[in-house]
């Protein structure tokens, strides 16, 4: 009876760490679409802006599935975090100006009774957040320079990713 808890144990062990690893690994994929797309942005044009899209798409599908997974662990940061997670495809559908005021600037969730401490930009929560939020703001930036060619869209992208890829430093 005592060899199967310690059985089961090591294997729930092993288990854990494996989730821990992927979500690593998703997190080394994250970066290296938010690297790309900084270094094809820093040019001032872009040859495949709808491939840069695609790849804002695939960051924000991994926030949102890092986002639901610590809110299956953490009971207290799972209304802020669901939250995230549900708005991520009405975040894309935002101007720049209403997903600054109500997410980068918090006033969705503050609506929500979110807690100032889990909006903190270097908890793990808040930066959980970000990892939603900057990939859509520059889907929103992109999809605009796609319609105007305007440059100042391709600075904010790289400002957007540059500061995400800070905050991911914060998730452990």
């Amino acid at each position: 009876m005592g060899r199967q808890i310690v059985n089961g144990l090591l294997t729930a062990s092993v288990l854990l760490g494996l989730v821990t690893i992927a979500n690593a690994g998703e997190f080394d994929k994250f970066k290296e679409l938010a690297q790309e797309t900084i270094k094809q942005v820093n040019g001032g044009k872009v040859s495949d802006v709808d491939k840069l899209i695609k790849m804002q798409e695939e960051m924000i599908a991994i926030g949102t599935a890092a986002c639901q997974e610590y809110a299956a662990k953490r009971p207290d940061d799972a209304k802020m975090l669901n939250l995230v997670a549900t708005n991520a495809a009405h975040m894309k559908g935002m101007t720049l100006t209403e997903i600054e005021a109500q997410w980068h600037e918090k006033a969705f969730l503050k609506n929500e009774g979110i807690a100032a401490a889990q909006l903190e930009e270097k908890s793990i929560t808040g930066s959980l957040m970000d990892t939603v939020v900057h990939p859509a703001t520059t889907f929103i930036a992109l999809n605009e320079y796609k319609k105007t060619q305007n440059k100042q869209l391709l600075t904010q992208v790289n400002n957007e990713l540059d500061e995400v890829l800070h905050h991911i430093e914060h998730i452990k």
